[in-house]
């Protein structure tokens, strides 16, 4: 046997004897340059043909293999690299080395052992190798450095029997690299030390895992484990073919049963119980008929195992399957006691609309053990949320008060509160049986009901059938546990975001007690503020506004911020009794008009019945101009200045008109109609000192001179006997106006201007004289 061949070196050009193509020859190139010190590549080219190479020290050698060679050299060309004449660079060009023989499985499995340094743990390699094959077409096996590099090449092996359990439409196609390559080929197959080179995905031989759920790569390990190779050769030739052929018929060989693969007598499962549930899980998965006698195989499995892979198996089944089996297993839960794992596939196996009538007993039967108490408790969640409420509406208030009894019982009081702010209970509560919800809470010990999950059960009480009522119970029950009653109240109030009613079943337990500052503090820092109506002052809500104006207050950090506040609220006495305290000292440390929210709060204050005189006044002074009209205007200085007003509602306006005298915006004309308004206005000759104010605010302006010459220019308009201007002129020495800054003025009107009466007492002022 002849076969063209391709010598690489790193000093010299490629040397090829025989029919070796070039297009060939770069590919071999390309493969030469990614070995590393020691390197066996089997690599199909498309053509029928592979090139086989083996590199040692930086020369590799390759030998181009037809198809009609192939049973010549074993049935695959990788068997031409147990033969290692073929690969001898000092070979004659012309010599004809012996062809390799293939060994059969039984043997190759003895001789790849050492490769993971245990028989069985090679085999599970091997197993898992094929597992990975079969789902991504491509592998990478992570071996040891000095068994890679052993003078017996168990490595090698390993691939050889790797090619023995593949059909050959599965083999063939196979590109392979043994040895450490200075980058990844991206061959299909590439067994190797360097972890970094194979990737995180790489299976390694010392600590393989499961092949999964793939029915074959399990055929392979069992059967090898049964020292059975040749069950495995059998199936590699008969189910060769396109497709899947290869799965179908190791899933049929297990779905008929054949024994030691798809079965365990009760003596297996006594002594080798993993091997009965590996066996039992592949044929499940396999689709066997779930008869009588495979439902009791399960049954007595599990209970011997308490292993959960076999019901794994079933997930794909029909849901009169998946019950019947899971049925068959209720039969004997008081038998059963399930870990975690094996309650959570139960559960999830167990079809909604199922029988509950032994379902239900044995969660609860699990749970009181305490052993699986989350898996239980999720598994009565899911039931009791999601079965029809036809089956469940009934008793889910009863079984889940009774769930969370047994979890306090067993001291598992963080599932217990979970459990009464879950999704489940949520449902209970727009059921109408909050209250039942209630009575569980209190049973939980307060340590454990924090202010986070009162928050999320007061809000599933909140809206729904009797929940208010539920809330009152609620009350009653923790009002000696401050935190919880506070974030009870806080949180019914944001949810409500609205005044309370005398309708309100918790609203009228709290209103006589010492936490009703705890409501109107809550409505105070509710998101968005509070919604309120006239008809919210109401007798039965009167003492919340009066605590609210209290609260309001005490948090202000200045009197303005506190008069506004107050006046967000339903005007309660206790709100405006604060409000006229603080209005005084508001405007008295004011820092300048206008201040549009004052002037809206004292807006809201005018319209209180027998509302205190500097109410409307604010409003009208504190505002922008032009947000009153002149009726408006001259309406309410009338109406004030025409009343009696009390002392401290004299300095409210006084002051306020030294506010007004200086604030922006206003023109001359305009504080011109002032001074005239504040003179005929005036009947308890109050109009020269509001004038003074006015006069001391325009002389705080930075243009004051001009602005006053400005506010004089209409008055001097007027008739002769009008009172402003006199009125005016007399106030300027009260209100600083003197000497030059006054004579600035004059000069900026025109003396000639004034009216002879006044010039004595003008010229006076100008010049300095007493």
């Amino acid at each position: 046997m002849r076969l063209p061949r391709l010598v690489l070196t790193p000093d010299a050009p490629p040397t090829a004897s025989g029919d070796f193509p070039h297009v060939l020859v770069a590919r071999a190139a390309e493969l030469h340059a990614r070995s590393g010190g020691r390197t066996e590549l089997v690599v199909p080219t498309g053509d029928g043909r592979w090139l086989v190479g083996r590199s040692v020290a930086g020369t590799t050698v390759f030998r181009l293999v037809d198809r009609s060679e192939v049973d010549r050299v074993g049935g695959h060309p990788a068997w031409l690299l147990t033969a290692d004449p073929w690969f001898d660079p000092e070979l004659d060009a012309e010599g004809r080395p012996r062809a390799p023989a293939a060994l059969p499985l039984r043997h190759v499995v003895r001789l790849m052992a050492p490769l993971g340094r245990r028989h069985r743990r090679t085999i599970k390699a091997l197993a898992a190798t094929v597992a990975t094959l079969r789902e991504h077409g491509r592998a990478r096996l992570l071996v040891e450095a000095d068994l890679l590099a052993s003078a017996s090449h168990p490595a090698r092996w390993f691939v050889l029997a790797l090619l023995s359990t593949l059909p050959p439409t599965r083999r063939e196609p196979l590109s392979i690299a043994i040895g450490d390559l200075r980058a990844d080929p991206g061959l299909d197959l590439v067994v190797g030390s360097d972890v970094e080179l194979l990737g995180e995905g790489a299976v390694s031989v010392a600590d393989p895992p499961d092949e999964g759920d793939d029915l074959v790569a399990y055929y392979v390990r069992n059967r090898l484990y049964d020292d059975d190779p040749e069950a495995v050769e059998s199936a590699a030739w008969l189910f060769d073919g396109e497709g899947d052929r290869w799965g179908d018929g190791v899933a049929a060989l297990i779905r008929d049963g054949v024994p030691g693969v798809a079965g365990a007598d009760p003596d297996v499962r006594a002594r080798d119980p993993e091997r009965a549930v590996r066996a039992l899980s592949a044929r499940l998965r396999a689709g066997a008929a779930l008869d009588a006698a495979l439902l009791d195989e399960l049954v007595q499995t599990t209970l011997a195992t308490r292993d959960p892979r076999p019901w794994r198996a079933l997930g794909r089944r029909s849901a009169v399957q998946r019950a019947d089996a899971v049925d068959a297993m209720l039969a004997h839960a008081a038998a059963l006691r399930p870990g975690a794992e094996l309650l959570t596939e139960l559960a999830g196996l167990y079809p909604p609309g199922a029988p509950l009538e032994r379902w239900i007993p044995a969660l609860m039967g699990w749970l009181a053990e305490g052993e699986v108490t989350s898996a239980a408790v999720a598994a009565l969640h899911d039931t009791l949320l999601c079965w029809p409420l036809t089956a469940t509406g009934a008793t889910r208030t009863s079984v889940w008060a009774e769930v969370v009894g047994l979890l306090v019982g067993l001291g598992e009081d963080e599932a217990a509160m979970e459990a009464l702010v879950s999704p489940l209970a949520a449902e209970i509560a727009r059921d109408g049986a909050g209250r039942a919800l209630v009575a569980s809470w209190a049973t939980v010990p307060a340590t454990f009901r924090t202010t986070d999950r009162m928050d999320t059960f007061v809000a599933l009480l909140h809206g729904v059938p009797d929940g208010d009522l539920a809330a009152t119970d609620l009350f009653r029950l923790v009002k000696s546990s401050e935190d919880e009653v506070r974030a009870l109240i806080r949180g019914w109030v944001r949810l409500s975001v609205a005044a309370p009613t005398n309708r309100d079943p918790l609203f009228a337990v709290v209103r006589d007690t010492p936490w009703l500052r705890t409501w109107a503090e809550a409505l105070l820092d509710a998101d968005g503020g509070f919604r309120a109506t006239p008809g919210d002052l109401a007798e039965a809500t009167e003492p919340l506004w009066a605590e609210l104006a209290d609260a309001v207050v005490e948090r202000a950090t200045a009197p303005r911020e506190a008069v506004i506040g107050l006046a967000s609220l339903p005007l309660s006495t206790r709100a405006v009794t604060h409000a006229v305290r603080l209005l005084g000292v508001t405007i008295a440390r004011h820092a300048g008009f206008p201040d549009a929210e004052l002037a809206g709060a004292a807006e809201s204050f005018a319209h209180v019945p027998d509302a205190d005189a500097a109410w409307p006044w604010i409003a009208i002074t504190a505002s922008a101009p032009d947000v009153w009209d002149d009726e408006v205007v001259d309406g309410t200085v009338l109406e004030v200045l025409g009343g009696p007003l009390s002392p401290d509602s004299r300095l409210i306006v006084a002051h306020s008109l030294r506010l007004l005298g200086a604030a922006p915006g206003w023109e001359p004309l305009e504080l011109a109609r002032w001074v005239v308004r504040l003179t005929l206005a005036d009947r308890m000759d109050a109009g020269k000192t509001l004038v003074t104010e006015l006069l001391r605010g325009i002389s705080d302006r930075t243009d004051a001179e001009p602005f006053l010459a400005t506010t004089l220019d209409p008055l001097l308009d007027l008739q002769p006997d009008h009172p402003a201007l006199p009125c005016l002129v007399g106030c300027l020495e009260a209100a600083g106006w003197r000497s030059s800054r006054l004579g600035r003025v004059v000069d900026a009107v025109g003396l000639e201007r004034l009216p002879q009466g006044l010039l004595p007492h003008v010229a006076r002022l100008v010049g300095g004289a007493p």
